[in-house]
């Protein structure tokens, strides 16, 4: 995957479901955290899945 595909995965859905405009994750651990409503993710099998 590019750099620009993997920009695009690494933005919380939360965000921008709920606002209009997508926060780009930070890696947390295993997984990665959303530094504005704090949702966090894990990435398998290529998908982000939220886990809470």
């Amino acid at each position: 995957m590019t750099v620009k595909g993997d920009e695009l995965v690494h933005n919380c859905r939360n965000c921008f479901s709920q606002h209009g405009y997508g926060i780009n994750l930070q890696k947390n651990g295993e997984g990665f955290e959303c530094p504005h409503c704090h949702s966090h993710y894990l990435c398998e099998h290529g998908y982000m899945k939220r886990v809470n």
